[in-house]
């Protein structure tokens, strides 16, 4: 999915350096960003683990890497770790599958390129 998402990136930055940069940039973000958004919050509000909150910590790919070393899944708030797997991998399937149709649907046209009606014979 990363690869898929760096192709997304470098069709639409013209600079491969720019390019480069941002694809870490929103892997990055796209890894912390709920740890860094909603931990906080639910330490702010004394939120008990197996609660609503605890599922939108699913939206970070590390999730399952990050609860098996320190927590279980059945913190996240879903009751089993099954069902906790189930639906990131759902998730993930399906960002998967819309980014990369976006990249084989758009790629002729960010690349510039047009059908060659008529050609030498």
């Amino acid at each position: 999915m990363i690869s898929w998402l760096g192709t997304v990136i470098g069709l639409r930055v013209h600079n491969q350096i720019r390019a480069i940069v941002s694809c870490i940039s929103v892997t990055v973000a796209w890894c912390l960003l709920p740890f860094a958004i909603l931990i906080p919050m639910i330490i702010s509000f004394e939120i008990q683990s197996g609660s609503a909150p605890g599922v939108l910590l699913l939206l970070s790919p590390v999730t399952a890497v990050v609860f098996n070393e320190v927590a279980d899944l059945d913190d996240v708030g879903l009751g089993s770790e099954e069902l906790a797997f189930l639906l990131n991998s759902i998730l993930y399937i399906t960002a998967l599958v819309l980014i990369r149709n976006y990249c084989l649907t758009s790629l002729e046209q960010h690349l510039k390129r047009r059908d060659q009606e008529s050609g030498p014979e």
